[in-house]
């Protein structure tokens, strides 16, 4: 099959079909979704990773994307917003790679964050970018930024997997939706980012170099099953965790 076949990128004529029309609904308790051990972001110098999200409610710390270590501690990579600190952080290796402490997410409204990482970028404030609604957020107390560690532990949308053993304790649950979640193996540049970001409506991301990891959040599959297949280069097909079902509202 070729590659416009399985990303579902061309109609039967050529021209592009793209379309978004379907989200994830996480309830803020014990739904995820669980994307596996993925390669495309370990022990590299430079990564991007995308996500549209929508909190429903709650002012506690929620995660975004999370990679669990091999301890307690609970992460290896850790993408979280906390609504009662107005604080959005990036953490890698259990270090804080980024902080903004003026961050305030509306209930029910959409919004696209966007994290660019790069270890070879001087000072440690630039090491670690985020964009959220294409405007770039001021590091105020990232301190450092490593290459993820190899730990073969999974990646997961919208929860925190922490533990030595199964089962895992599940916290800082998401509460809402999530949308189009995409990885990079290099740190995007600004036009990218805008490109990305697209004046606030996800786009056909397929042409983009170094796109490793692309989740549809059932737009492949027509919203049902519980398998999000992957269409990076990388190809790990994520699974819905408990009642993680999908919804007709994504950002436009």
């Amino acid at each position: 099959m070729g590659i416009g076949a399985k990303l579902g990128i061309f109609a039967a004529s050529g021209a592009s079909a793209f379309s978004n029309i379907s989200s994830i609904d996480l309830d803020g308790t014990d739904d995820y979704m669980n994307c596996g051990a993925l390669n495309s972001i370990i022990g590299v110098n430079a990564w991007s990773v995308s996500a549209w999200v929508n909190r429903d409610t709650g002012t506690a710390t929620q995660i975004i994307i999370n990679l669990k270590e091999n301890s307690y501690h609970g992460h290896d990579f850790q993408i979280f917003h906390n609504e009662n600190l107005t604080r959005i952080d990036v953490n890698v290796n259990g270090a804080n790679a980024f902080r903004n402490t003026s961050v305030s997410l509306n209930d029910d409204q959409w919004y696209h964050l966007l994290v660019i990482c790069d270890k070879t970028e001087s000072p440690n404030a630039n090491k670690c970018k985020v964009y959220l609604d294409g405007t770039i957020l001021t590091n105020s107390g990232g301190t450092n930024m490593q290459q993820i560690a190899d730990t073969n532990n999974d990646v997961t949308i919208g929860m925190q997997l922490k533990g030595t053993s199964t089962p895992y304790l599940k916290t800082a649950a998401w509460n809402g939706l999530i949308d189009e979640v995409a990885f990079w193996d290099k740190a995007l540049s600004a036009s990218e980012a805008g490109d990305v970001y697209n004046g606030g409506t996800p786009g056909d991301l397929s042409s983009m170099s170094n796109l490793t990891n692309w989740w549809r959040m059932g737009d492949i599959n027509g919203g049902s099953g519980v398998t999000v297949e992957d269409q990076g280069s990388e190809g790990a097909d994520a699974t819905l965790i408990n009642s993680a079902a999908y919804s007709n509202d994504v950002p436009t």
